[in-house]
Order: C-alpha cells, then sequence, then structure tokens
C-alpha cells in the first residue's frame, strides 16, 4: 500500500469530518485514536490503494502534457488522494534535488467566479513564488477591449501565465487541480469553455503532467474541446457497491476498523452490520470514520468503555439523513438505486423516515465463490 507510512495522506480527509468530529470532553486515548482513524486509516481500503496505483501508473507513463481525470462522487476521498500523491511527489522531487514536485490547487475561490488569474495565483502561490508585478501590453485595437480596466486585467494575467510557463521549464512538477466540479455549477457556458481553452494552453504549452479531481460533473469541463479530450486518461474513485467484490472489499475494510480499534469494539459490531453500514454511508468509507468517530467520542464522554452499534447506528443515521436533505451533494446510483431499502436500518430515501417495508436482501455471491469469512 503506497501510503501507509505518510502522516500528512489523510489530511484532506480529515478536512470532510473535521466540521461534524467532536474532540471535546474525550481523554487522550480516545482523542488519539479519533485521530489516526480519520487521518490514517482512513486511506487502507481497495479502493483508494488501487485508484493511488492507477495514477502513479499513469504519471509514471505519462509525457509531457498529458491529463489524468480522477473521477468519484462526493466523499470517495479524492481529495485525500491528491494530497497524498502530492506528499509523495515532493518527497521523491527532494531526493533528486529539486524543490517541488507537485502543486495542488482548489479551483474555488470565494466571493466570485474561479477564472484564469486565480488559477495562476493560486499556483504562484502553491510554488512560493512572488507574484509578478509584470503587466504585458495588450493593445485596445488588436484586443477589443472597450475599457482600460480589462486592458490591465489581461495584462496581469498574461504576466502571471509567462512567469508560470518559465516556472515549468526549470521545475519538473505535476498540476494537480480538485474541485473542478464545482465551477460548473457555478460558472456560466462561456466561463466554463474559457477555463478549458486555458486548461487546454496549460497542457499543450507546459511540460508537465495536470490531473484534475472531481465528481462526474467535471467531464463537462473536460469535453469542452476535443484535444483536452483525446489527452485524457480517466481513472474513476469508486464508492463500495451492495455486491460482488465491493462486498469482500468492504468487509475488509470493517475487520481492518475493528482491529484498529481493539478492545474497545466487540468482534463482530462492525462486519455483522456491514449491509446497513453501507446503505447508510452510501459506500464511502470517508462517512463510515465519521460516524465511528463520533460514536466512539459520544460514548467516551457518556462512560462506556466500549463502542456500542446503537451509537454507531444513531451517528450514521443522521449524516445519512442530512446529505439525503443536501442539494449540493453529488451521488451516482454507483453503490445500487437510491431508493434501496436495507431492513437493517428501516430508513428508506422516499419513506420520508417513515419505516421501510421489507424487501428481498442484496443477491448473494455466486455459489461458486469463496464466502467472506466475516460475511454471510
Amino acid at each position: 500500500m503506497p501510503f501507509e507510512q505518510s502522516h500528512e495522506s489523510g489530511t484532506g480527509a480529515a478536512d470532510e469530518v473535521d466540521t461534524i468530529l467532536d474532540f471535546r470532553g474525550v481523554d487522550s486515548e480516545t482523542h488519539a485514536l479519533m485521530e489516526y482513524l480519520s487521518k490514517e486509516l482512513v486511506v487502507k481500503h481497495a479502493h483508494f490503494q488501487r485508484t493511488a496505483l492507477q495514477v502513479l501508473e499513469s504519471l509514471d507513463d505519462a509525457l509531457p502534457g498529458a491529463l489524468i481525470a480522477i473521477v468519484g462522487e462526493t466523499r470517495t476521498g479524492k481529495s485525500t488522494l491528491l494530497r497524498a500523491l502530492r506528499e509523495r511527489q515532493n518527497a521523491v522531487a527532494r531526493e533528486r534535488g529539486f524543490n517541488i514536485g507537485a502543486v495542488l490547487v482548489e479551483m474555488s475561490v470565494s466571493g466570485a467566479q474561479f477564472d484564469k488569474h486565480d488559477l495562476y495565483s493560486k499556483i504562484h502561490s502553491e510554488l512560493g513564488s512572488i507574484l509578478p508585478d509584470q503587466k504585458i501590453a495588450y493593445p485596445p485595437l488588436v484586443q477589443g477591449a472597450p475599457t482600460r480596466k480589462e486592458l490591465s486585467k489581461k495584462g496581469r494575467d498574461a504576466g502571471l501565465e509567462q512567469a508560470f510557463l518559465k516556472t515549468c521549464k526549470y521545475e519538473p512538477i505535476h498540476l494537480f487541480l480538485d474541485e473542478g466540479n464545482a465551477l460548473v455549477g457555478t460558472l456560466g457556458a462561456k466561463a466554463v469553455r474559457r477555463l478549458a481553452e486555458s486548461l487546454k494552453y496549460i497542457v499543450n504549452q507546459s511540460n508537465l503532467a495536470v490531473v484534475v479531481a472531481g465528481c462526474p460533473e467535471v467531464r463537462a469541463i473536460l469535453s469542452q474541446t476535443d484535444q483536452l479530450q483525446a489527452r485524457t486518461v480517466e481513472i474513476e474513485l469508486r464508492a463500495y457497491g451492495p455486491s460482488g467484490n465491493d462486498v469482500d472489499d468492504f468487509l475488509d475494510f470493517l475487520v481492518t476498523l475493528e482491529k484498529a480499534i481493539g478492545s474497545r469494539c466487540k468482534e463482530g459490531t462492525l462486519t455483522r452490520n456491514h449491509d446497513a453500514i453501507r446503505a447508510l454511508s452510501y459506500g464511502r468509507v470517508g462517512l463510515v470514520m465519521a460516524s465511528v468517530c463520533c460514536a466512539l467520542g459520544k460514548d467516551n464522554r457518556a462512560g462506556l468503555p466500549t463502542l456500542t452499534w446503537e451509537s454507531i447506528h444513531a451517528e450514521a443515521l443522521k449524516i445519512f439523513r442530512s446529505l439525503e436533505a443536501s442539494a449540493h451533494i453529488s451521488f451516482a446510483p454507483a453503490i445500487g438505486d437510491r431508493t434501496e431499502r436495507v431492513e437493517s436500518h428501516g430508513i428508506s430515501s422516499e419513506s420520508g423516515g417513515q419505516p421501510a417495508k421489507p424487501v428481498k436482501p442484496f443477491a448473494r455471491k455466486p455459489a461458486n465463490r469463496t464466502n467472506h469469512p466475516y460475511g454471510r
């Protein structure tokens, strides 16, 4: 597993769950365990490791100007993966005598629309370079800009662009772009096209590989030009589904999680309820970890010596309901129909919180496959 020893590899996962984790009132041992689960263990599962290896292989084989897209639904760990890759690439670069191996830019900005200026400014900030003051003159008759203010902005953006391209000649960096899908819903069609053209220009002119991560909506940017579409290698980071190899892999992760919690979690607390855990978390490991960490803190504050399934179920159900009510979360039917009902948690996404009608359980594995030791 390529990121087991990286203490920074789980930073993105921690960012995702910090808003709901409550460390107040827990003892130091429980605090340390919650930190470990949310920052370290969250990357130690099959889908994350397979995707990480695929991206690394693509980066190693990539020609200058390659574009790699990591596509996955919300909370599957795309930001966590990019941060882990950045740490790995920076470590490799230092071993080779370079200053930096990868630059990670979040493609969002508060209070305004993300544009080319934001992209280059954030890149320079990550590189630690002083933002250039140089402006390149743009004659009004050539560019057709109606105001001096617009001409000044074009010149400033061109100065940032040239400074970035010069840096690429001397620093063999990789450019990682996160949250590209967020722009699809906030920018107009023309702005998305302009951003795609800027991305195409970077890919064509620089000698670096570009990695873009986002929900499936990010394809709307990458499909704006034929060149981008032809250059793109798409790698999917999937959630865990209700059948096939996903069942075994998800059970393996729950076994690892139980062992990490140790004596605080009775054997089988998680694995016996894997169907309910998977359904309530949409098959997202980050949400599983959030539920478990919240339950750990709650039980510790209540003075309970062991982690109970009732606590985990209550926390998972809260997250499940809050995400069902959110209009800003992207969930595709990769884990099965969103209307699926699971007897073990008794809640339907269409039932308004009412008890669900009994339905058939998830399909069992074919008879010629060996059952997982902790499964059915």
